[in-house]
């Protein structure tokens, strides 16, 4: 906690290689990364690739850190600035993730379940195809990587987008992602694409487009097999939603005596 990282290096160099994070947490139960945040040069590069990677862990708590300008962010898992990767009871809490790949993803193998993205920011993410790509294409966050099952995402800002879907044979036959995933009261200028296996649910928007189509196929991400059409209700009225935040109403509930 309390700590400022920068891992930038020559961009050939962070081109060079995958997969590097700045912070992992690997195997831990009951443990917590706060007031952590990237740092660079005005307008410059923070990290090579990865930020903050939580891995085969549970009741762990990742709150108030800032994430932002990695600069690979190339396929391969490049990019990824707040990663789960088959965790479960995980607290993603106020935090911000900035011009990555996929800003906050679920990635490889089964069993992310009732983890809790809580007033978190996307901002800005962008896919590369190469180093010489001067432009890439949208990079939202997602359910990217076998499937993720009761999360919750909960008064976030999607200035992106997010997406949940069916990737088919994308990222070695990823297939459907998600099932029974929860968002609540979300916002943002960007998409929330939710195609997920049997049932989803949006409830309460703000500004965003919402896409639920099964028809839809759209940046590797489809809606096929995952009829029914996922719940949707409250679009545009986020601000009347009660209560305002799903998780804050349990967490308060499950505290009374």
């Amino acid at each position: 906690e309390d700590v400022s990282i920068s891992n930038v290096v020559p961009r050939a160099q962070a081109w060079s290689v995958t997969q590097v994070h700045a912070v992992g947490m690997d195997g831990v139960a009951n443990g917590w990364v706060r007031n952590v945040h990237s740092y660079g040069a005005t307008g410059g590069d923070h990290l090579q690739s990865g930020g903050i990677l939580v891995k085969g862990s549970k009741r762990v708590t990742v709150a108030n850190s800032i994430m932002a300008q990695a600069q690979h962010r190339g396929g391969g898992g490049n990019g990824y600035l707040f990663e789960l990767r088959q965790s479960s009871e995980v607290l993603l809490v106020d935090n911000e993730a900035r011009a990555g790949r996929h800003n906050f993803i679920q990635n490889w193998g089964f069993g992310t379940t009732g983890c809790v993205l809580l007033r978190c920011v996307s901002r800005d993410g962008r896919a590369f195809a190469a180093d010489w790509d001067p432009i890439g294409l949208p990079g939202l966050s997602e359910f990217h990587h076998s499937l993720a099952t009761a999360n919750l995402m909960d008064g976030c800002t999607f200035d992106d987008g997010f997406n949940a879907g069916n990737r088919g044979t994308e990222s070695t036959g990823a297939g459907h992602t998600a099932q029974e995933n929860v968002f609540w009261n979300v916002r943002g200028s960007g998409v929330v694409r939710s195609l997920q296996y049997g049932h989803g649910y949006i409830l309460g928007t703000q500004g965003l487009q919402v896409v639920t189509a099964l028809s839809t196929v759209s940046f590797g991400f489809s809606g096929n097999g995952t009829a029914p059409e996922d719940h949707v209700e409250g679009l545009g009225l986020g601000q009347t939603l009660t209560p305002p935040s799903l998780y804050e109403d349990q967490r308060t509930r499950r505290l009374m005596p």
